[in-house]
């Protein structure tokens, strides 16, 4: 879907919605979303205490939060942008890990050196 990003006004801030190319999704956002999305799996992957999971998950959530601001803040995206943006980032991130886990479910147990292997 191609929609024009949002029409500059006299505000010095909105000089980049003239960068072209279409506003719908923001890639800064989706790209955000994966990159600390993969963050915090990995944290929650090797830790089970709740007070670094909570840290890690708020830590990301913030950060995403101020790029989508920024991207609306610059006038470069509309609220639909970065939101649509956020949703297609958490629904790829969790087919990944979910098809990373069933990989790895199906996949042999190495063979360490005191089994023998040599």
């Amino acid at each position: 879907m191609r929609r024009p990003r949002p029409v500059a006004g006299t505000d010095l801030r909105v000089v980049a919605a003239d960068l072209g190319g279409s506003s719908f999704p923001s890639g800064h956002v989706l790209a955000s979303t994966l990159l600390y999305g993969l963050c915090l799996a990995w944290v929650f992957g090797r830790t089970s205490r709740l007070g670094w999971r909570l840290l890690a998950t708020s830590v990301a959530l913030a950060a995403i939060a101020l790029v989508a601001f920024t991207r609306m803040y610059l006038g470069v995206h509309y609220l639909t942008d970065v939101g649509a943006a956020f949703l297609e980032g958490v629904a790829w991130l969790a087919l990944c890990l979910i098809a990373m886990d069933r990989f790895r479910a199906r996949s042999p147990a190495p063979r360490s050196a005191e089994d023998g292997a040599a």
